[in-house]
């Protein structure tokens, strides 16, 4: 099975999707060994440069990431404005994968506890827009 797409866009990476991509390189065993650079590089058709350049940071976005992640089984890179909101979304996604059900009751809890929070931003903004148009 092919799993190298054609055309895919160029994506950027971040020092945490790096961090994934290396530890999933490593424990993604070919005949009895990590999987090297070199190997990678020829799954994804680059070479083992640029697949050293990508995980170290060097170079910092390439059209190969979609198919370094179907090759690695590896989430693609998500961007967030903050380490809070990363941390949230990490936590989501361990805690999803390890127990479905408490994730659906952490998810709830989540949504109970903002939706006040959400009534009071939603007035807020009611209110601006009011005072905005006298």
């Amino acid at each position: 099975m092919d799993l190298v797409a054609e055309g895919d866009p160029e994506i950027s990476t971040n020092p945490h999707w790096r961090g994934i991509m290396v530890r999933a390189r490593k424990a993604h065993m070919v005949d009895d060994h990590p999987m090297t650079q070199k190997e990678l590089g020829a799954k994804v058709s680059c070479s083992q440069v640029t697949i050293s350049k990508i995980e170290s940071g060097e170079q910092d976005s390439s059209d190969r990431i979609l198919d370094i992640c179907r090759v690695l089984s590896i989430p693609a890179p998500q961007h967030f404005e903050d380490e809070d909101s990363r941390t949230w979304s990490e936590l989501g996604r361990v805690l999803r994968a390890g127990n479905p059900d408490q994730y659906e009751a952490a998810r709830r809890l989540v949504e109970a506890l903002a939706k006040p929070l959400q009534l009071r931003t939603d007035a807020n903004v009611d209110d601006e827009e009011e005072h905005s148009s006298k």
